[in-house]
């Protein structure tokens, strides 16, 4: 089952639209969350809870459903697919999802240039990104759990900028997972490509899929770029699961 426990996101990512879709950061209560999960388990008899939040960490509402969950002795797999905050996986929260059993947390490192870290919304830092995974190595998870999620394609990014992304999972044995930039209408990297004339507003959506833009668009890289930079990702993959 998919489970959301908030709504919005406190940050303001050029390129994402969750603030523009939410008006403000909503966290749901934990009690009835951890109420709700146990519910689905024990009438759906599921063995894996995914969270699909856009800023779980943010608050203290996580930490607060991982003690409940142990309180409640929930036995199940749990997973966090969507690139959570790297600033706020302290120690005591990556001991706390080791303790509830979490199979699949990815880490939002998008890019590892510091000047495009800053320029796409200051979300995360280098610095934020290397402590994170010290936390979870710490509390005992190991490359199988987790993995880094890398964009891929952005405004102004090199190919560089990528390669050194994924110089940062080999080190520190972290699974790259890259993704391919999407430009969103109603975000302000939208707005900032389209002032640029890199595209027209009316635009059709289609063209802006991920798995046409770099046939077409002259602002990212291009088809035989992206091909090569995901079977770097997918060679390190193999790498780091001894394959």
């Amino acid at each position: 089952a998919v489970v959301i426990t908030s709504l919005g996101c406190p940050f303001r990512c050029t390129y994402c639209a969750s603030s523009f879709l939410w008006n403000g950061f909503f966290s749901r209560d934990s009690v009835r969350t951890a109420e709700y999960i146990e519910f689905l388990i024990e009438t759906k008899h599921l063995s894996d809870v995914v969270f699909f939040d856009d800023a779980i960490l943010v608050g203290n509402g996580f930490k607060e459903l991982m003690r409940e969950i142990q309180n409640r002795r929930i036995g199940t797999r749990f997973h966090l697919p969507n690139g959570v905050h790297a600033r706020f996986l302290d120690m005591e929260t990556a001991g706390l999802m080791f303790e509830n059993n979490f199979k699949t947390i990815k880490i939002g490192l998008e890019t590892s240039d510091p000047a495009l870290q800053n320029a796409t919304g200051g979300k995360v830092s280098s610095r934020d990104f290397y402590q994170a995974i010290q936390n979870l190595s710490e509390a005992g998870f190991t490359s199988r759990e987790v993995s880094a999620y890398i964009m891929m394609n952005l405004p102004g990014q090199s190919e560089k900028d990528i390669l050194n992304s994924l110089e940062v999972c080999e080190e520190l044995g972290v699974n790259p997972s890259v993704n391919e930039f999407t430009p969103i209408p109603g975000t302000a990297q939208w707005k900032d490509l389209v002032d640029r004339g890199m595209f027209n507003e009316e635009i059709d959506p289609l063209l802006l899929d991920n798995s046409i833009l770099p046939h077409w668009w002259e602002g990212g890289f291009s088809l035989k770029t992206v091909q090569r930079l995901k079977e770097a990702a997918w060679s390190l993959r193999r790498k780091l699961s001894g394959e």
